[in-house]
């Protein structure tokens, strides 16, 4: 996927440096992406592309925010784990409405 985003965005570099905000948005997360469903022993990792001030893509790794959306039996996620994956993605849409 990251091999896709690239292409599409050539010109442009992913990067992480104003990701900061957000986790510490309605929901903080200080210690950055929470890891949503287990893939690997890897860190959740997030980058992103901002064209003219605005972010245009979004990329996390190792998180998979999505799995957390889904009915609990999916992927047997605990509550509270699919709680963290709901507030991080009101803290990412917090973040692309208000700029």
């Amino acid at each position: 996927m990251l091999i896709e985003c690239r292409w599409l965005w050539a010109e442009h570099n992913f990067f992480n440096s104003f990701l900061n905000k957000f986790f510490h948005g309605k929901y903080e997360f200080e210690s950055g992406l929470p890891k949503i469903h287990e893939h690997d022993a890897s860190p959740p990792k997030a980058y992103g592309i901002i064209i003219d001030g605005r972010l245009v893509c979004l990329y996390t790794h190792e998180s998979d925010i999505g799995d957390g959306w889904e009915d609990a039996e999916v992927h047997n996620d605990s509550e509270f784990i699919r709680r963290k994956a709901l507030q991080m993605g009101a803290n990412i849409l917090e973040y692309v409405f208000s700029n």
